[in-house]
């Protein structure tokens, strides 16, 4: 077979230059859906689970709880998380997608439960459980997740005042 001319003259012996461009476009979008995963963030996660409770009692209503990181583990972004829990004060962290966990490193530990919250119209907030678990900082909760852990499962047990 005599050797093919490109659009500018150039000769050429590939008798399926497209099909090649395609082929490495593939495995390229392949080799890159490997390395990144399958619609991860790429980071390490440690799934987190428990339970709210007030005054060992379900919590009155649903909320939810934000992770404030203040230390992280070597090598780790530093990414705050929330998980929602619901009337049975049932819970699962997330950072990324739902239910992932937490990014290895050391939280402190908010809450939010409201019975009236807060609003632009200028109603006054109402929380159902007591205020200094509002902020981070006023909460006492901390907690550390390891690298490397599988799972934990965390109580979050709150008094009133």
């Amino acid at each position: 077979m005599p050797p093919q001319t490109t659009d500018y003259g150039q000769r050429t012996t590939d008798l399926f230059p497209t099909a090649r461009r395609r082929i490495a476009a593939v495995a390229g979008c392949l080799l890159m859906t490997s390395i990144a995963g399958c619609g991860g963030s790429g980071v390490e996660t440690v799934p987190v689970v428990g339970v709210v409770t007030v005054d060992g009692r379900r919590p009155p209503g649903p909320g939810v709880i934000f992770f404030q990181p203040i230390e992280v583990a070597p090598g780790q972004p530093q990414r705050p998380a929330t998980a929602s829990f619901d009337r049975n004060g049932r819970f699962a962290a997330q950072s990324f997608d739902p239910g992932d966990g937490l990014v290895p490193g050391k939280y402190q530990v908010s809450l939010h439960c409201w019975e009236v919250p807060p609003n632009p119209d200028g109603n006054q907030p109402k929380s159902f459980i007591p205020m200094r678990y509002l902020t981070a900082n006023s909460s006492g909760l901390e907690l550390e997740v390891p690298s490397g852990s599988r799972r934990i499962n965390w109580p979050v047990v709150l008094k009133s005042e």
